[in-house]
């Protein structure tokens, strides 16, 4: 897609919550090369600042930045008066929250700032961008989400648990955007989600099939007598 193509398809302006460095940061720098406004989020205040000024000078694009801190439940409410004035395209949703550990002696406070980073925070966040979009019948949205959520890992359960919220939260609201996309009656929408998920997520489901048959061997074998229907009643 042309860089001028970003603006006309989504919109002017991109947010991008986790921004401060690594993707964050990669996703921003790849949106003002495409001449999107942005604005940044992420706890440290002087990454923000210098990566703001970098990219201005580099593009030309306004970018505005508000140091916030993802798992302030008042994040949303703070985020409000920040996109008033802009029509946001683009939502990326990159910040996380992670700790190794085992499940049973890792601290409250721990956990619960995972749940407010990776779960809370992209609900509150696309509560508050996406209606507009909506209303606007224009607009995109990038969660990351993490092959952790794919399957359990040892040391990372409650990561991967955020993790894998995100990714069937990412799957429905897919779902929905096909529906809006292809312009069909808001009350077929209901009826898309079990069609994508059957047609789209067998091949998903062969593919861990083969991966947990390999990492289980016999235990899975067991596992699928147990279970043998995964996606749908007596078909599946």
């Amino acid at each position: 897609m042309a860089e001028s193509d970003y603006v006309t398809r989504y919109g002017q302006w991109a947010v991008i919550a986790g921004a401060s460095e690594g993707l964050g940061a990669a996703f921003a720098a790849e949106l003002a090369g495409r001449a999107m406004h942005l604005l940044l989020l992420a706890r440290r205040e002087e990454q923000l600042a210098e990566l703001a000024e970098r990219l201005r000078r580099q593009h030309g694009v306004e970018v505005r930045y508000l140091a916030l801190d993802l798992a302030d439940p008042a994040a949303a409410e703070r985020l409000a008066p920040a996109v008033a004035d802009i029509e946001v395209g683009v939502l990326i949703y990159n910040a996380a929250a992670s700790q190794m550990g085992r499940f049973v002696t890792m601290e409250a406070d721990a956990l619960e700032r995972m749940v407010q980073v990776n779960v809370r925070g992209p609900l509150t966040f696309l509560r508050a961008i996406l209606p507009p979009m909506h209303e606007r019948g224009r607009g995109a949205v990038v969660l990351m989400s993490s092959l952790a959520g794919m399957q359990g890992s040892p040391g990372i359960a409650a990561y991967a648990a955020t993790k894998a919220f995100n990714t069937i939260l990412g799957e429905v609201l897919m779902a929905s955007g096909l529906a809006l996309s292809l312009g069909w009656p808001l009350a077929l929408g209901p009826w898309l989600y079990p069609l994508y998920y059957v047609v789209l997520l067998v091949a998903r489901e062969r593919d861990d099939d083969r991966r947990c048959a390999e990492k289980y061997g016999p235990l899975w074998a067991h596992y699928r007598q147990r279970v043998p229907w995964r996606i749908v009643p007596r078909i599946y």
